[in-house]
């Protein structure tokens, strides 16, 4: 009696476990070489911003805030030849969003959200919401 309980749970066992060794089919995806976004992935959102001397700072400290609020960590920062910077926020693990900006010339920059295919980008919608009402409100 004591060896059919042991049985049944050995192949109860076996059967909870059978679809554990299946691993899972996803696409890894990584900065460029220049902190590009992957081939995949779409921008969901893009705006440029005119901003001048302490606008600048305040708009990178909120970008910043916002990317840790939604657990980004600061990807790759480049700086061109023309001392033009880019600073790259990442999401995920496999990576889900990019978050850049991108330095245009001396006062414009470019913030841009891109996101794998086939995933909404509710980023978007909390960014839009939570720091450009307040960028666009400020001017």
């Amino acid at each position: 009696m004591y060896y059919g309980k042991l049985i049944y749970f050995l192949i109860f066992t076996v059967l909870l476990c059978a679809g554990c060794s299946e691993e899972k089919n996803h696409k890894e995806y990584f900065l460029g070489p220049n902190g590009e976004k992957p081939a995949d992935f779409i921008y969901s959102f893009q705006k440029d911003y005119k901003l001048a001397g302490t606008e600048a700072l305040t708009f990178f400290n909120r970008v910043r805030d916002f990317a840790e609020k939604n657990s980004m960590y600061g990807g790759l920062d480049t700086k061109d030849s023309k001392d033009l910077i880019s600073k790259h926020y990442v999401a995920g693990s496999p990576m889900k969003f990019l978050l850049q900006i991108v330095q245009l010339d001396a006062s414009v920059y470019r913030l841009q959200i891109s996101n794998c295919p086939g995933r909404e980008c509710t980023l978007c919608s909390d960014f839009i919401g939570s720091v450009d009402s307040k960028l666009s409100a400020a001017k």
